[in-house]
């Protein structure tokens, strides 16, 4: 992987929306609209990727009719990765 394709992952560019309706020359024209995007690298078999907006990671902004969404379980995977003792051991 060379430098630009590594620091490409890094930085995605901002989808259309309400708040900003023009279309990022960036993303190709055939790509549905989303929160944002982040090219792929082709040759390395590393696909686009598309993000959504919302508290939980998901959501369907109704650029897509019919479309559906899945919540992931943000929150409590944070809160399952770590033990009540460790966040009080930092502290002391």
């Amino acid at each position: 992987m060379t430098d630009e394709e590594r620091f490409s992952l890094l930085l995605g560019v901002m989808g259309a929306g309400d708040l900003w309706p023009l279309r990022d020359e960036r993303i190709p024209a055939d790509v549905p609209m989303s929160a944002g995007y982040v090219p792929g690298i082709a040759r390395l078999g590393v696909p686009a990727l598309l993000m959504s907006d919302a508290g939980l990671g998901v959501t369907n902004p109704g650029y897509r009719p019919g479309d559906t969404a899945t919540a992931l379980p943000a929150g409590l995977a944070l809160a399952a990765s770590s033990t009540l003792r460790s966040p009080v051991a930092r502290v002391k």
